[in-house]
């Protein structure tokens, strides 16, 4: 019986081991036969098969280093393998796995997949090791293709996550005059660094507590006699209640506040909205031949006949933009683009109630359930008493600052908070910022710089305070729109350069726009030489708020990739990347949560990239002017403080 039971073991093995080498075998045979470029990889596209406007690089002397690094592996995952060395100053190759910046993955060495089948056949046979490992080389390509995809996916799925019930209730909201929080195990007294917990118990206008999450809230605490203040992170349970961690930076007195920004039934009515109404926001262009002119409506997409649009789009670039075709005209006759305002979906009574920017369930703080203020003790150092003698701060400042802070430079992490306000001035607890003399030591900084801004309208107001506040002349020609650019200071005698670049489609322009004035973010990286005296600021969100998710993303990641290129050829190029900043209204199509989605977009794409990062929703959350698109005049001082920061230093 025991020989029969071990014969039948020796034929199932021998099956076994028959079948996988076949199957590997022929996986090897068709995987030779079947090698090609995976689709998006450079070296894939032709020039007749280029977008228009995309710039050949391919014989670009520039590039070479680029491309000895670089070529071959397609958008996103082409970086995934390489980390920047502070050390050394450059990019260099992973050593022992491939973590993946989006997805934190680790897979295979090469492919960035595991091939479990090639796994098994090790394990039953070391013969067929080196068979495994060609045929892995074989489907390199496809597999680093799909593994990009995968990643762009597990992106959107991620950002997009927000706990939301099966049913809404628009009529039993989440009332944030009947919600409450409390300090968790309050204390006599804490000291500089510690954090203070809070229960935040969501409830509904019938006084009965909330069973599910995914409200939109905002922690801050604050000592309101001098103006500090700072804000914290909120973890929601998914049962109603939430925990918001608060690191208390300041010595005195400090209140904690919580508000709702938006009910959880509010963000199910901003999803359906985003969902139903992508192309909401309404373009036009003017074509001109000879004496005829014609207006057309354009936008991200159309859905007509092929031959009766215009296609302006670049995929490799994240662009996407079509135009519809005027009769008897060429798609180069295109002049002019503007954006058409006053674009609202249709919502019921209860949801536009939800969304009432002076309604009662927007940006509303909460009461509280025992104690809201707590005593905060100085950390015993020596060095405050000396910070107060040397550097004649408060002793608040001193006290606060963390020591140990490194001074402001690319690559170093975000964390929140990022910083707090005391009074006006923005204290950042991420690197050793400064406050420096306006215009004297700006213009010493800047001397034989060029500082090339681009972006929406958040970062045009950088360009026009520091042209309000810095002896430079404009040189930007009479017939160019000033609110869209491109603009241009100058001041020949120390060689200081500022710039700005409107982006790309779907800019949204109020008055009409040269189309030769609107650049591809992707060329205008690709174009610049960088060097030490270079700057490259980037703040691209708030046009991309009311639209389709995957057009931020894609336009991200292309973005992405020129700043690793510009990096890449000159290490010592300053990149500053401004994150998005909180608004007010109008509520309906610019709501703060679609701006904090887009906020974790960047910071995921971005995350390792040595970038010097301007946490602009950190700035506009924690201090007590109101959110506005546009923030006031001290805290865009202070954003242009953090980004001398970076230069002076």
């Amino acid at each position: 019986m025991a020989r029969v039971m071990w014969r039948k073991k020796s034929l199932l093995y021998l099956l076994l081991y028959s079948v996988v080498s076949t199957a590997v075998l022929y996986t090897l045979w068709s995987g030779y036969e079947g090698i090609r470029q995976p689709p998006h990889s450079e070296k894939g596209i032709t020039q007749s098969g280029r977008n228009q406007g995309q710039r050949d690089i391919s014989h670009d002397v520039t590039h070479d280093v680029k491309r000895k690094v670089l070529e071959g592996i397609p958008r996103y995952d082409r970086v995934k393998d390489f980390v920047w060395s502070h050390k050394d100053n450059k990019w260099v190759r992973r050593i022992g796995g491939n973590k993946h910046p989006l997805t934190g993955d680790i897979g295979d060495h090469q492919n960035g997949v595991v091939d479990i089948e090639a796994l098994e056949l090790k394990e039953l046979s070391n013969n067929l090791e080196e068979l495994s490992n060609k045929s892995e080389s074989a489907h390199h390509d496809s597999s680093v293709a799909q593994r990009s995809l995968r990643s762009r996916t597990e992106l959107l799925e991620r950002v997009s996550a927000w706990p939301t019930p099966d049913k809404v209730n628009y009529k039993l909201p989440t009332d944030p005059g009947k919600s409450w929080f409390s300090i968790r195990d309050p204390r006599r007294s804490y000291k500089v660094g510690d954090i203070v917990k809070v229960k935040i118990q969501a409830v509904n206008k019938k006084k009965q507590k909330k069973s599910f999450g995914g409200d939109f809230w905002r922690a801050k605490i604050q000592t309101l006699e001098n103006r500090t203040s700072a804000v914290g992170t909120v973890e929601d349970h998914g049962n109603g209640t939430y925990t918001a961690s608060l690191k208390l930076l300041w010595p005195g007195q400090v209140a904690v506040s919580i508000m709702l920004v938006h009910p959880s039934e509010a963000v199910s009515v901003l999803r359906r909205l985003r969902s139903d109404y992508p192309l909401l926001l309404r373009f036009r262009s003017k074509f001109r031949a000879g004496d005829d002119e014609q207006e057309v409506t354009c936008n991200l997409k159309m859905d007509q006949p092929r031959d009766s649009i215009c296609d302006y789009s670049n995929e490799q670039h994240g662009v996407s933009w079509f135009c519809e075709k005027p009769p008897n005209m060429r798609c180069e006759d295109r002049v002019s683009h503007v954006f058409l305002p006053k674009n609202f979906p249709n919502v019921t009574k209860d949801e536009a109630h939800l969304l009432d920017e002076n309604g009662p369930f927007y940006k509303k703080t909460l009461k509280v359930e025992g104690p809201d203020k707590i005593i905060v003790k100085d950390i015993a150092r020596k060095d405050v008493k000396t910070c107060m003698k040397t550097r004649q701060l408060p002793r608040l400042l001193c006290a606060a600052q963390l020591p140990g802070r490194p001074p402001c430079r690319p690559g170093i992490k975000l964390q929140t908070p990022a910083g707090f306000y005391f009074q006006d001035v923005y204290i950042s607890t991420v690197c050793e910022n400064q406050q420096y003399n306006v215009p004297m030591e700006w213009m010493s900084c800047l001397a034989g710089k060029t500082v090339q801004i681009l972006g929406d309208s958040t970062a045009r107001q950088l360009y026009y305070y520091l042209k309000a506040n810095l002896p430079l002349k404009n040189i930007t020609p009479k017939d160019v729109n000033p609110k869209f650019g491109p603009l241009h200071l100058q001041d020949p005698q120390t060689d200081i350069n500022v710039k700005f670049h409107f982006h790309s489609y779907p800019a949204r322009t109020s008055s009409w726009v040269n189309v030769k004035d609107i650049v591809d973010e992707v060329d205008l990286i690709d174009g610049l030489a960088g060097g030490k005296n270079a700057v490259l600021v980037i703040s691209i969100w708030s046009h991309f708020v009311q639209t389709y998710l995957s057009v931020y993303v894609d336009r991200m990641l292309a973005v992405r990739e020129a700043v690793v290129r510009l990096l890449t050829r000159s290490p010592d190029t300053l990149v500053v990347l401004k994150t998005a900043n909180t608004r007010w209204d109008p509520v309906i199509t610019t709501s703060d949560w679609y701006g904090w989605q887009l906020d974790q977009v960047q910071r995921e794409v971005f995350r390792d990239v040595p970038v010097a990062w301007l946490d602009a929703w950190d700035m506009t959350s924690a201090g007590d002017h109101p959110d506005n698109i546009h923030p006031a005049d001290p805290v865009v001082l202070q954003e242009i403080q953090m980004i001398m920061s970076y230069i002076c230093q």
